[in-house]
């Protein structure tokens, strides 16, 4: 091949500018067909297709605008090792994945390496350049191509090559130069989008490891907790072993988080019943749909919330020490508030029972966690029993700014 037409020069950049008419058309006819391709294949490279079909797209582009049969898109191998074929157009056979030498002598090579396009018209005559390949067993007479700029250095090329005589003129680069440009573009968008992928994975990974890693601490401090209760008097054991059911509250929350993929909220039912189970799995039962998922920072005080309220009742329903149940119900209701209902078959709440009154640390827990969620919560007396409603937002309840 030859960067030049043997009667043209070639500019300092080695390149030429011109134009392949068909029979009968006009410059003008010709440009706005070209405009058009470029604008269909802009339009493709929008509505985000995968990178292999723009590629192939960009190839038939290539060709038909140059009035050409074959055209190949390249991409430069790391350390030169050569040129991958990324997409074809034209060919006998695919000639994707296929590998060209990375040499000067290759008019791909000389385009990548030097950054000036080609232009051979007589490839079979006088061309310092040797075709390699499907070009060469096609029966090839002429060439042309632009580098695809990456974003330090020369991505690869796009070529176009023709058995039949004429000439591609400078005015055809232009053409080539505007597909290579939508191709740069959506090579480097394909490329950010994987980097920030990775950047989301890896994120993800640390994540995960982080909920792991508070999660064995916080049980950590549980088992420390209950070796601490087993030396102290009754009292202080009931309040080592409440604060003991708190803190395997949250970690539940933290062990849900790191062996699933979604990290940002929780299902309900599975994550209360498993905090039930930590705070005896023998007499709490807990019953709800799956599927009813709150995020993960109204889960946690949620699950405090019902902690407290199971441990009054373990605690204070059943007097005789008698072990009995005690239910947990959740449900969805139809304006998207979730409610979860605490009961027993015990002996029942105080006749001078005041929970706006009640000064004991529970149910300070009860209301902070209440008044942080924006729950209502409800006793009621059963026969037997009682029965405590909290009734709460899905989400969070956004705060008007007037």
């Amino acid at each position: 091949m030859e960067t030049q037409h043997e009667d043209k020069p070639v500019s300092e950049a080695g390149t030429e500018f011109g134009m392949v008419h068909e029979p009968g058309s006009t410059e003008a006819s010709d440009h706005i067909r070209r405009q058009t391709l470029l604008a269909e294949l802009g339009m493709l490279a929008l509505r985000r297709k995968p990178l292999h079909e723009i590629l192939h797209a960009a190839a038939r582009t290539a060709a038909e605008g140059l009035g050409a049969p074959f055209a190949i898109i390249t991409r430069r191998l790391p350390d030169n090792a050569g040129f991958q074929v990324l997409a074809g157009y034209g060919w006998k056979q695919d000639v994707t994945g296929s590998v060209i030498t990375a040499s000067a002598a290759t008019s791909t090579g000389h385009a990548v390496f030097t950054g000036d396009s080609v232009i051979c018209n007589q490839v079979q005559y006088d061309s310092p350049f040797r075709l390699l390949g499907a070009p060469a067993s096609h029966g090839v007479r002429r060439a042309i191509n632009v580098t695809l700029h990456g974003e330090t250095e020369p991505f690869g090329a796009l070529e176009v090559f023709s058995p039949e005589p004429g000439e591609f003129q400078v005015k055809d680069l232009a053409f080539l130069q505007g597909i290579a440009n939508l191709l740069a573009l959506a090579i480097e968008q394909r490329h950010t989008e994987e980097r920030l992928k990775g950047a989301i994975a890896h994120q993800k990974a640390l994540l995960k490891e982080a909920n792991h890693r508070v999660k064995n601490s916080l049980q950590l401090v549980a088992s420390m907790l209950r070796l601490q209760a087993a030396s102290v008097d009754e009292a202080t054991k009931r309040h080592l072993s409440d604060a003991q059911a708190r803190v395997m509250a949250i970690a539940r929350a933290h062990e849900r988080l790191y062996k699933t993929e979604r990290i940002v909220d929780l299902d309900l039912s599975s994550y209360l019943k498993e905090v039930c189970a930590d705070l005896d799995g023998g007499s709490v039962i807990c019953n709800g749909p799956e599927g009813i998922r709150i995020a993960t920072d109204r889960a946690i005080p949620l699950a405090l919330l019902v902690s407290e309220l199971v441990t009054n009742c373990l605690k204070y329903a059943y007097p005789d020490g008698q072990p009995a149940p005690v239910y947990v119900n959740v449900d969805l209701l139809p304006n998207e508030n979730v409610r979860v209902r605490v009961s027993d078959q015990g002996v029942g709440l105080p006749p001078d029972f005041d929970p706006e009154r009640a000064t004991t640390l529970g149910m300070r827990l009860i209301k902070s966690f209440a008044h942080r969620l924006s729950a209502d919560v409800s006793f009621q007396h059963r026969n037997p029993g009682t029965e405590v409603t909290v009734v709460m937002p899905r989400e969070e309840p956004k705060t008007s700014l007037a």
